[in-house]
Parts: C-alpha cells; sequence; structure tokens
C-alpha cells in the first residue's frame, strides 16, 4: 500500500514500527483483554488483513483493516488510539478514504463492519457510507450490546 497523505493526514502500510507506536485506546485494550482468546484474535487480524496506519502530525490516529470472510465479503476492522478523540475528524476522513479505495479497488459485494451499539458508532458508520445496521444483542464477552453494518453492492456476479 502505498502512502497517501492529505493535509499533514497520511495513510500507510502497517509496519512493525508504525504497530509499536500504536497507542490503543483504553476501551478497545479492556475489551480485548477480558476475552481469553482476545489478544490472539487481535493479533490474527493484523497477520491476515490488508492493514494500514492512520497518522496524522506524527503520530497514529489508529490502525484500519479488512479480510476477506469468503469471495465478494470484506470484513472492516479498526482500532482507534487514545488520539482519536481529539482528531476524530481527521481519523474519519481517512478512514473514509481507506473504505472507499477498498470498494472501488477490490470490489467486494458486501464489506461489513461491528461497533458498538451507541450514536457516537451510529454517525460514524453513517459517515464511513454504512448503511443497514442490525443489531446484536449481548454479543461480546463483556455482553455489551453491538450492531452489524453494511455495504452492498448492486453488482452482478462476475
Amino acid at each position: 500500500m502505498e502512502t497517501r497523505q492529505t493535509n499533514n493526514a497520511s495513510m500507510e502500510a502497517l509496519t512493525p514500527e508504525s504497530l509499536a507506536e500504536f497507542q490503543m485506546r483504553q476501551s478497545e485494550y479492556d475489551r480485548i483483554d477480558a476475552d481469553p482468546t482476545g489478544w490472539g484474535k487481535y493479533h490474527g487480524l493484523l497477520n491476515f488483513s490488508m492493514c494500514a496506519a492512520i497518522r496524522y502530525r506524527g503520530i497514529i490516529l489508529g490502525i484500519i483493516g479488512y479480510y476477506e470472510l469468503w469471495p465478494g465479503t470484506f470484513e472492516v476492522w479498526a482500532f482507534p488510539s487514545i488520539y482519536v478523540e481529539q482528531y476524530a475528524t481527521v481519523y474519519l476522513r481517512i478512514a473514509k478514504q481507506y473504505v472507499k479505495a477498498t470498494w472501488e479497488t477490490q470490489k467486494p459485494f458486501r464489506m461489513q463492519t461491528t461497533t458498538l451499539a451507541d450514536d457516537v458508532h451510529d454517525r460514524w458508520m453513517r459517515f464511513l457510507g454504512f448503511s443497514n445496521p442490525v443489531d446484536l444483542e449481548c454479543y461480546s464477552v463483556l455482553r455489551e450490546n453491538f450492531r452489524i453494518w453494511s455495504i452492498l453492492s448492486d453488482r452482478e456476479e462476475t
């Protein structure tokens, strides 16, 4: 992945160096840590996904990626850093570029993501272009409510 830059913000391939710089937001850390297999799943995402780091003014705002569940269906994930609230607009703009570029270059018929079921995540998902939310009650190891969101294609099979 080439680095894309917009007004001091960039999306770059996730490297061991950028991952070492990444400071995960506490709420994501706690969710991963609460699951006995959480850290294995986290490292699996990093190892088996197309990943990028979102950087702004020299700091990592978050990491984002996707993996193919099966041909044509992609699961998108993201882990915000401790800086995301300070630079939420920048983070979301770059994340939107990532989602759009993935959609346009990879041409899946479905992209989906899972988020907490709350107003903040609902607004973020709509901004990123996701729709069709479906509630997932008592979904996480912490028994939190989540939503699964999707972007669907009207493309015919090729």
